[in-house]
């Protein structure tokens, strides 16, 4: 009985994740704003969490949802930026491995000043969430002619 309950718990994961970025994707290309849909997957979780540490897998839930679109979403965009000529693809790779360290420092750095220290944590993962969906936003529209 326990390992079958491993073995859903191990294959539910990965598709609860799927599902949750196939959630995002639909409102963004629906949303004339995508920003709107940043927090669609942590503000329903949030609402029923009841510890510090269930609301930090609400906001790492949604922070693996908009991961989950990357590498969809940067194919997209290095093909149209391809098209255009140029370098332009490797200046996205580029600015990918900047972005990377800004939001790691960034997010460390929120977390650091918060004055509540019990929920630090916290105030990084919404930081990274946050940052990650309008990320894969800005990325996304690079994609579109």
């Amino acid at each position: 009985m326990k390992r079958t309950l491993t073995a859903l718990i191990l294959i539910a994961a990965p598709m609860a994740q799927a599902q949750d970025a196939e959630t995002l994707m639909s409102c963004i290309t629906s949303e004339t704003s995508p920003e709107i849909c940043i927090g669609l997957i942590a503000t329903p979780c949030l609402e029923t969490a009841d510890t510090v540490a269930a609301e930090r897998v609400c906001f790492d839930t949604e922070t693996d949802a908009w991961r989950g679109n990357a590498r969809d979403v940067f194919t997209a965009a290095t093909a149209r930026l391809g098209a255009l000529g140029g370098s332009l693809p490797a200046v996205l790779m580029s600015s990918q491995d900047g972005w990377d360290d800004y939001v790691n420092n960034t997010c460390t750095l929120l977390r650091l000043a918060d004055p509540d220290k019990e929920r630090r944590e916290l105030t990084e993962a919404r930081c990274k969430m946050e940052r990650t969906g309008a990320r894969i936003i800005e990325i996304m529209q690079l994609a579109v002619e």
